[in-house]
C-alpha cells in the first residue's frame, strides 16, 4: 500500500474526497468533508474551514493560493532563499495537513494478518475487498471495518464503532467519496486572484 500511494503521489497524481464522523463524548458526533489532492508539482487541501493550493513548480520559492470569504484567491509567494528555508522543507510544511487522513488511509495496517471476515463491497464506484475485525467482552464490544480498494490497496473506507453496555455506544468513520488517479492540479488565475498588494490598493480607494 505504501508503494501504491507514494506513486500515486509522486508521479501520478491523487485525489481524493472523503467524508468523516468523529465522536466526541457526551455530544453529537461532527461531521467533516475533507478533500485533497497532490501532485509531484503541487498540492491541493480543503477542509476544517481552509482551502488552499501550493505550487511547487518553482524551484526557488513557492506560490500560494489561499481561498477568501468573497471567493477569490489570495496569492502570496515564499522565497526560499529569504525565508530561509528549503524547498522540500516548505513541501514537509505542507504535507502536515494531511496527516490526519493518511492516518485514516493506514489505519487498516495496525491489524493486517488478524484474524477479520472477508467480503466485498464498493466504495466511490471502486471493488474493495472489506475485512471486519470485532472484539468483545462482558458487554462491551469494539468492531473495525476496513474497505481496502483492490486496484491499489487503499483503505476507502475506515469505520470504528464501540458499545459499552447501558452506556451507549458510538462510532468515528470515514468513508471516501470520490477517487481520481492520475490527477492535475488546476490553478486559479485571471480576475480570480489577488495579492495582498490588491487588497491594499482596495483600501485606500
Amino acid at each position: 500500500m505504501e508503494e501504491n500511494l507514494r506513486k500515486m503521489r509522486e508521479e501520478d497524481g491523487i485525489y481524493i474526497e472523503m467524508s468523516t464522523v468523529n465522536i466526541e463524548t457526551g455530544e453529537t458526533p461532527t461531521a467533516e468533508k475533507i478533500i485533497y489532492a497532490q501532485t509531484p508539482n503541487a498540492f491541493y487541501y480543503c477542509g476544517d474551514g481552509t482551502e488552499m493550493m501550493v505550487d511547487f513548480s518553482d524551484e526557488t520559492k513557492a506560490v500560494t493560493y489561499t481561498k477568501q470569504e468573497d471567493g477569490k484567491w489570495l496569492m502570496t509567494e515564499t522565497v526560499y532563499e529569504d525565508a530561509g528555508i528549503t524547498q522540500e522543507q516548505m513541501e514537509e510544511s505542507c504535507s502536515l495537513y494531511t496527516v490526519a487522513l493518511f492516518g485514516y488511509l493506514g489505519n487498516y495496517k495496525m491489524f493486517e494478518g488478524a484474524p477479520m471476515e472477508k467480503s466485498s463491497e464498493k466504495v466511490a464506484g471502486r471493488d474493495c475487498d472489506k475485512f471486519t475485525y470485532s472484539v468483545g467482552l462482558f458487554g462491551y464490544g469494539i468492531e473495525y471495518t476496513f474497505c481496502i480498494d483492490i486496484e491499489t490497496g487503499m483503505c476507502l473506507s475506515w469505520k470504528l464503532g464501540a458499545s459499552a453496555g447501558a452506556e451507549g455506544s458510538g462510532s468515528t468513520e470515514f468513508t471516501c467519496k470520490k477517487f481520481e488517479t492520475p490527477y492535475e492540479i488546476r490553478f486559479p488565475s485571471g480576475d480570480d486572484v489577488v495579492t495582498s498588494n490588491d487588497e491594499t490598493n482596495e483600501e485606500n480607494a
